[in-house]
């Protein structure tokens, strides 16, 4: 039923020479101060796990070069940024669109361990499985993409953003940004999670990071981190059940950390961020609403060196160091004023151009028909009859449907109940 684990093609990428003779010391993210100390073995006897540590530098403050002093008043707020972060932005860009080499992947410690795609909702997300090589952690490739994440990489499901009519007609969803692709896509991306055997990190840029932060909110449990990249806020209920979840669980804890472009817009939209730190980026010639698509952690990773291989920037070309400031805030201030209000509202108005109606139904009908599952009271042929019975939805959106109550009743305890003798004509319809 499930065909995700089926690798996706994906295009060549040119990894540069220089970057297969990286030294893992020398992966960091550290000051240009610390950078030019290149370290050699027998210099620093560390090793790259103990080293991996300090992926989240300090500033230096006795730093006197002019390199170290635009370290300080330029990027003072990105130090705590750390290099896997860069990584999980080539994943959320390129990863998901399928613009990523095998073997560029296993140079940042990754195999693509699975896709699943859904033309009708324009859905597509992709599993990201550290490599045997860097488990084993002999090699010098494994030791500098350890280093790279401070340790074992994590599992990376990338949520892949508006790519198609379908993505934008979800864009302007009112029952939230992105909904109708996760709640028709939601028993795939379950089995995703069973996949990775453990917590994972979600990732994704513009629509994919909404995605990551409804798939948090829904399977807490399985996630460790969420990571968006000028992407949008959620309805405030999915926020909050993440918010939830980490008051309950101190220990277990999910971090979020959003990051944007200064110029792009995509971020007003959407009612609240999953609660964390928020990094603006701002860059030498730009500031306009196409900033959208730039990519703002590979020029991070440009002015710290360009010491982490294959890292392209916008049009897959090398990223250059372009960044004048770095900004860090948090969601709450991210989301409060009249701005982010407006356009909110405005998203939800202006979309009735593109609008398809039964996204919206969909949503709505999905969330009844998961709660008869749930409660158990009712016999999974009894809600086949109800989905079938359903007048706003299509053929295809019927079966999406059934696949996903399939789903669930394989995961639920035998129905206790007994099936009543006909099905509602329409659950979810106002007064009857």
């Amino acid at each position: 039923m499930f065909d995700f684990l089926k690798p996706s093609s994906s295009k060549k990428d040119a990894s540069p020479a220089a970057a297969s003779k990286a030294k893992p010391n020398a992966l960091r993210g550290l000051p240009l101060a610390e950078q030019d100390r290149a370290l050699e073995p027998g210099q620093d006897q560390r090793g790259p796990e103990s080293m991996a540590k300090e992926a989240a530098p300090k500033p230096s403050v006795a730093s006197k070069g002019s390199n170290e002093k635009r370290q300080e008043k330029v990027l003072g707020a990105a130090h705590e940024i750390g290099n896997q972060d860069v990584v999980l932005e080539q994943l959320a860009h390129r990863g998901a669109n399928k613009a990523i080499s095998g073997e560029l992947l296993s140079q940042w410690g990754y195999r693509e361990a699975g896709a699943v795609a859904d033309p009708e909702s324009g859905f597509r997300a992709v599993l990201f499985m550290p490599t045997a090589e860097v488990l084993e952690g002999k090699t010098d490739r494994a030791k500098i993409a350890r280093a790279i994440h401070g340790g074992t990489p994590p599992p990376v499901l990338a949520f892949r953003g508006t790519q198609e009519k379908r993505g934008a007609q979800d864009d302007v969803n009112r029952e939230g940004i992105g909904t109708y692709q996760f709640e028709s896509n939601v028993g795939r991306v379950q089995e995703m999670f069973g996949a990775a055997g453990g917590k994972a990190i979600v990732a994704g840029h513009s629509l994919g990071g909404a995605l990551a932060q409804l798939a948090a909110a829904r399977f807490p449990s399985a996630v460790q981190r969420i990571v968006t990249f000028q992407a949008p806020a959620v309805s405030a209920k999915a926020a909050d059940a993440v918010a939830k979840h980490n008051a309950e669980s101190p220990n277990d804890q999910i971090k979020s950390s959003h990051y944007r472009a200064s110029g792009d817009l995509v971020h007003t939209a959407g009612e609240k961020l999953t609660k964390g730190d928020v990094f603006t980026f701002e860059s030498k010639g730009i500031g306009h609403p196409g900033d959208h698509l730039q990519f703002p952690l590979a020029r991070l990773a440009a002015a710290r060196g360009s010491m982490i291989p294959g890292v392209t920037d916008k049009g897959d070309k090398p990223a250059k160091d372009a960044l004048l400031n770095v900004k860090k805030t948090d969601s709450d201030k991210e989301k409060s004023g009249i701005m982010p209000a407006l356009a909110e509202k405005g998203r939800k108005m202006l979309g009735g151009v593109i609008r398809d109606e039964s996204m919206e139904r969909y949503v709505q009908l999905w969330r009844d028909v998961e709660a008869m599952c749930k409660s158990r009271m009712f016999t999974e042929s009894y809600v086949m009859g109800v989905i079938e019975s359903m007048k706003d939805l299509k053929a295809v959106q019927k079966d999406k449907m059934r696949l996903q109550v399939k789903a669930l009743y394989a995961e639920l305890p035998k129905n206790p109940a007994k099936e009543p003798a006909e099905p509602p004509k329409d659950p979810a319809k106002k007064g009857g």
